[in-house]
């Protein structure tokens, strides 16, 4: 976005920023909620929310104030190659210490009838 010369150009650029950002929202609050057990799910929540809207205040003035400085390239630049590392880390496999999902595996038995069982 800082190379963008036109307004047209840079408002196609920030749909495509604005439906990826909207997107994966929702993702990563689902795996948030994955990656503690069902008691603290709320508190995690507030804490992510709270860290989100902080970001999401802090951010652009951050952005403004290093972009409006004279010779504002290398902040630019300094910018976009932050923003790569999320970029990498969305790739990688993500482990959780609990998964608070329940497992479900049947059972035959003696009889032919098939019994599930819930595996927490």
């Amino acid at each position: 976005m800082a190379f963008a010369t036109q307004a047209w150009v840079l408002a196609i650029l920030l749909l495509f920023v604005s439906f990826a950002g909207s997107t994966s929202q929702g993702i990563v609050t689902g795996f948030i909620s994955r990656s503690v057990d069902n008691r603290n799910q709320g508190k995690i929540m507030g804490v992510t929310t709270g860290i989100d809207n902080l970001a999401q205040i802090l951010g652009p003035i951050i952005g403004v104030i290093l972009l409006s400085l004279t010779g504002n390239l290398p902040y630019a630049l300094a910018l976009n190659l932050l923003s790569v590392i999320p970029f990498f880390i969305g790739f990688q496999v993500l482990k959780f210490g609990y998964d608070n999902r329940n497992i479900v595996k049947t059972k035959q038995t003696s009889r032919g009838t098939i019994e599930p069982k819930i595996i927490t």
